[in-house]
């Protein structure tokens, strides 16, 4: 007798654990969930964008999937790993330490993100890129480094006497890509600097790097 009360009670306090039980269903939390208000930045300030990894099928799109049918779904290639081409005679590759040496003009390019935004793209390895902006950036016009974090591939630097609005250094990151490394001139890790001011650094430091 008491074993069937202990198996009724367990039975009530299962069938309690619904979407109005004990335990409530939050899987579909999400289609309520309301859309806040954008970031707004100070002027002047040019966010880095987020930017969707992968494509989220449509409405009909997610139907044929269910169906089993073959949806039209443009599925975006992996990133390509950059493989460095073999050094010239005049362009092997410098230690970590010491002097890394001017770079060869066909490796240093000053280009725009996808964003239209100015970056420096280096085909060199990251311990080269890292050295030879170092070694460039004291011999640059109007150019002072405050600091640097080979950690994160930041160079901490005011340029002509010009600071951010917080009186921060400027951060000069360098990034890997899929095309090699990227140089570009941020606020912080979630800002870019003004273009003209990126632009201008670029070229200096694009010249820097070829001499």
């Amino acid at each position: 007798m008491m074993r069937r009360i202990a198996l009724l009670g367990l039975a009530l306090a299962l069938a309690g654990c619904g979407e109005h039980g004990l335990f409530r269903d939050r899987g579909y939390d999400y289609l309520r969930a309301e859309t806040g208000k954008p970031l707004v930045y100070p002027e002047g300030i040019t966010p880095i964008p987020a930017r969707e990894l992968y494509p989220v099928p449509e409405v009909e799109q997610r139907r044929q999937l269910v169906a089993g049918e073959k949806p039209e779904v443009e599925i975006p290639p992996p990133p390509q790993l950059l493989v460095a081409a073999a050094p010239s005679a005049d362009a092997s590759s410098a230690p970590a330490t010491g002097k890394a040496g001017a770079l060869p003009a066909d490796r240093v390019e000053l280009t725009a993100d996808g964003n239209g935004y100015p970056v420096l793209m280096l085909g060199v390895a990251f311990d080269r890129a890292w050295q030879a902006v170092g070694d460039a950036l004291p011999r640059l016009d109007g150019v002072k480094v405050d600091d640097l974090d080979r950690g994160r591939g930041v160079y901490f630097v005011q340029v002509d006497g010009k600071r951010n609005a917080a009186d921060q250094p400027w951060q000069l990151k360098l990034n890997y890509t899929a095309n090699g490394i990227q140089v570009a001139l941020q606020v912080d890790e979630n800002a870019m600097a003004p273009r003209e001011l990126a632009a201008v650094l670029m070229g200096r430091l694009r010249d820097g790097l070829t001499r």
